[in-house]
């Protein structure tokens, strides 16, 4: 809205939504219909078309960058979040940087080769979800990797009993978003003009609340880990990135700008991770697009998550962040204190998922069990 500055800082004041998160109005309403959700979805097409029109993709469409402008039923949808949206100079314009949040970025991102379209199909994830409680591609995958090879390889399934109670005309919408060839896929248009969007082939039956309630779960789940790999990252410094960087680069003697199995273990070796790591397993579960071969950010997300190994200080001043009493456990109430957006139910789910011994406390190992990659092999540090 407007910007200000002073000898020290640079202030930004920003339109206040005051109205809340997409997922949260949903729940709060008594009947979610199809008519409701094609209301939303028509603003959010409106939004993403003038946005297009202007020449800006946005790259990073989720439930969560849904904000309502008031508490009036009648609020305005609001998208936000554009820090990783670019501009491009034509609707054709080629974009060949990867970035997006799981379950919702395009098949073709992965081959750095996308336009326009990938916020198509992202808006396409978004109504799957609404409609289903869940997404189309990776909702059971325990690592990121693995949502990223099922939006390439596995082929859409709408055969679950919810799509059975939908009207043809969402599912038909449904198919031509999350049409992996993006010259096949709808257009902006063609989705305006689409009957269910204009609300004439809509369904007025409500949405079962199961449903519902599933699609929440799934869009807010595993906050904890999120929270505490939140706090953890505030207290690295950018020099551990920087080595990360440095390091590829002494990898690549080549300069092709990816690297192969024999130079991972060695960059395994000299970030002292070589012991600790099944250099083919983590080579199958990285190279996203199966080239054979790591890209630079194919390294980065399969390297930095392993070396919060070497910061346990880190996660140690976590863990007694949320151990408020220092006993040297998390307890329900102590959890529910740092995740306050959650409800009772969801911090006893958090509880009972990574509480592996069942005294009814989380302590620091089962912590770390929660944050480290399964196949990592480590020792635990005292502080």
């Amino acid at each position: 809205m407007e910007t200000f500055e002073d000898r020290k800082n640079f202030y930004i004041v920003m339109e206040l939504c005051t109205g809340g998160e997409l997922m949260n109005r949903i729940i709060e309403q008594q009947v979610f219909t199809e008519k409701v959700a094609a209301s939303y979805f028509k603003q959010m097409v409106l939004g993403m078309m003038h946005c297009h029109a202007n020449g800006v993709v946005h790259r990073d469409l989720k439930p969560e960058n849904y904000l309502f402008g008031s508490d009036d039923p009648d609020a305005p949808l609001k998208l936000t979040d554009f820090g990783l949206s670019t501009y491009v100079p034509s609707p054709d314009s080629i974009i060949r940087d990867a970035c997006g949040s799981a379950y919702y970025i395009a098949p073709e991102v992965f081959q750095r080769r996308y336009t326009l379209a990938a916020d198509v199909w992202s808006l396409g994830v978004i109504l799957f979800l609404l409609l289903s409680g869940t997404v189309p591609f990776g909702a059971d995958a325990e690592q990121e990797t693995e949502v990223y090879h099922a939006i390439q390889r596995d082929p859409l399934r709408m055969d679950g009993e919810e799509w059975s109670k939908l009207s043809a005309a969402a599912r038909e919408l449904v198919v031509g978003l999350l049409e992996k060839d993006p010259s096949k896929r709808y257009t902006l248009e063609q989705v305006l003009a689409h009957p269910w969007v204009s609300g004439k082939a809509a369904s007025d039956t409500a949405i079962d609340q199961t449903i519902v309630m599933s699609m929440y779960n799934f869009n807010k789940k595993n906050k904890f880990k999120k929270q505490a790999l939140k706090m953890i990252a505030s207290t690295l410094s950018a020099v551990d990135v920087q080595q990360l960087r440095k390091t590829f680069h002494e990898i690549d003697t080549d300069n092709t700008g990816t690297i192969t199995m024999d130079e991972l273990s060695v960059a395994l070796k000299k970030l002292d991770l070589a012991e600790t790591t099944d250099v083919n397993s983590l080579m199958a579960s990285m190279d996203v697009d199966g080239d054979g071969v790591l890209s630079y950010e194919e390294f980065l997300v399969a390297t930095a998550e392993r070396q919060l190994v070497n910061h346990q200080q880190n996660i140690w001043w976590a863990f007694c962040e949320m151990d408020r009493d220092g006993d040297g456990t998390i307890t329900a109430d102590e959890l529910r204190q740092v995740l306050k957006d959650e409800s009772p139910e969801q911090v006893e789910q958090y509880m009972q998922e990574y509480d592996a011994d069942g005294d009814g406390r989380i302590d620091y190992s089962e912590f770390l069990k929660m944050l480290l990659p399964k196949d990592l092999k480590y020792k635990i540090s005292a502080y």
